[in-house]
């Protein structure tokens, strides 16, 4: 082999070389930034997660107070019943079961409404969770 096909070999080898190296470097780099990502991407999950456990405690802490209020609402609605039964004589007993029934009956009916939001809540969190 004569000396210039020698050369054009060996810096054929070394650009070659050079060139690997370079590529190595970017691969580093790829592996890094990938790396990057996911840290991130975890984070996201988790404060997604720290959202709606958030969701769910203000949810619960609603309807515990829906549930509050129409307990108040059942004692107020029966205190007008007890109010109003002296002007109400004739019929004063029957009169007063009934107006406490119809407040104790409103009062469930509220009560199921407000459970049954409850669980509607929680669900729509469960499914957009998964």
């Amino acid at each position: 082999m004569d000396p210039i096909s020698i050369g054009l070999g060996l810096a054929g080898l070394g650009m070659s070389l050079f060139g690997g190296l370079g590529q190595a470097s970017v691969v580093r780099q790829q592996a890094q930034i990938s790396a990057q990502v996911a840290g991130v991407s975890g984070q996201i999950a988790g404060d997604e997660q720290q959202v709606q456990a958030q969701r769910q405690q203000q949810m619960e802490l609603e309807a515990n107070r829906q549930q509050l209020q129409n307990f108040r609402n059942v004692q107020q609605a029966q205190l007008v019943a007890k109010l109003q039964l002296p002007v109400k004589v004739p019929n004063l007993v029957q009169v007063y079961k009934v107006e406490l029934a119809a407040a104790e009956d409103q009062g469930g009916v509220n009560a199921l409404g407000i459970s049954q939001n409850l669980g509607i809540g929680r669900i729509s969190l469960v499914l957009i969770v998964i």
